[in-house]
């Protein structure tokens, strides 16, 4: 993997992953950001076994994830390192998702990157699940800004994505669907969906179609990342780096993360014809191309972005309407697609799946 392997660690400031305990319960709360701060600067603090550190937010203001902050970590000699450290204050959609957890994800990350894929190593995760203290990796994730080097860097994610989908120690047991009969993940979403958020005839229906119309099982269930594509991994120049952003990840249909790409490409840009995804992760994987799974997955994801719009709305106070129309547009015009007017598709920029590579 030429991104891992080319990577160079100094780990003057690092301790063995493990699990650390954290001095306040933050899950399921809303605190302000400087009492957020201060509390993570403490965690930070003990973890790394440090006299001071500093701490910067970030968050995606369109997205619905975690809070993101870059702690700057100060050893006793004085020497800085930055670290990444992912915090779920409880005031989000995967709050809700018990099995999406910060520690889920810490502890798959850890796996993954003691199996040598290139992901970021994990340093420590809270005892509440809370948060947790990552490598913050070199390089930039939006593939916009990748220019000439988007051919080589579309081949090494395909390297490093058939490669996750060949790992056996990191992926659950379990090899069936929910419990509502949903394959993949749907039906994690969907509980916490049918709980806190008040019904939506467009998702329901979307639900129902892809209960109905669910493909068969895959040849082997592999571990899914579940938003895989373009600005989901870091890269400078034509150099890949590590493979980010493991919440959504789960075991599952490989054609659920092409599906993924797919999302991605289309609804950020930039990442071009979706056969340069396509055709080399077939190459690396083996894997048979299957369109149709594709189509069904592809409107699994639009659901699932619904699903955690809804979320969304259900945890932030104030809210933003604007932003809940695009996602249940998708699945309006999936489920249009479904009667066979692709009109809303085109539409709104989303191709047709290739038939065939």
């Amino acid at each position: 993997m030429t991104g891992r392997h080319a990577m160079t660690r100094d780990r003057s400031l690092t301790t063995p992953s493990r699990i650390i305990p954290s001095k306040s319960d933050l899950q399921g709360s809303r605190m302000d950001i400087d009492s957020i701060r201060q509390t993570l600067i403490a965690f930070v603090e003990n973890a790394m076994g440090v006299a001071g550190s500093k701490m910067e937010h970030k968050r995606d203001s369109i997205g619905f994830s975690r809070m993101i902050w870059t702690a700057e970590v100060i050893d006793r000699a004085g020497k800085s390192k930055d670290y990444i450290v992912r915090h779920d204050d409880g005031n989000g959609p995967f709050s809700l998702i018990t099995t999406k957890s910060i520690t889920h994800e810490g502890r798959l990350i850890d796996a993954l990157f003691k199996s040598g894929l290139a992901v970021p190593e994990i340093f420590a995760i809270s005892d509440d699940g809370a948060s947790l203290i990552m490598e913050k990796c070199g390089g930039i994730a939006d593939f916009n800004e990748a220019g000439t080097a988007k051919p080589a860097l579309t081949r090494s994610f395909a390297a490093c994505l058939a490669r996750l989908h060949a790992t056996d120690s990191a992926v659950p047991t379990s090899a069936t669907d929910g419990p509502a009969g949903l394959p993949g993940d749907l039906d994690e979403y969907l509980a916490p969906y049918r709980q806190h958020c008040r019904p939506n005839s467009i998702i329901d229906a979307g639900i129902d179609w892809l209960r109905a119309n669910k493909p068969g099982a895959p040849s082997k269930r592999v571990l899914v990342h579940g938003d895989a594509g373009p600005g989901n991994f870091m890269f400078d120049g034509d150099r890949f780096i590590a493979l980010i952003d493991w919440e959504m990840a789960h075991p599952g249909d490989p054609m659920e993360d092409l599906a993924a790409i797919y999302f991605r490409t289309y609804i950020r840009g930039g990442g071009g014809d979706i056969l340069d995804w396509y055709r080399p992760y077939i190459a690396a994987s083996g894997q048979s191309y299957d369109a149709g799974g594709i189509e069904y997955f592809r409107f699994a994801q639009f659901c699932k972005a619904a699903m955690l719009a809804e979320l969304f709305r259900a945890t932030a106070s104030p809210v933003n309407e604007a932003i809940f129309a695009a996602p249940l547009k998708r699945v309006e015009a999936s489920l249009r697609w479904a009667q066979g007017d692709t009109a809303l598709l085109d539409e709104m920029g989303f191709p047709p799946i290739p038939v065939r590579l």
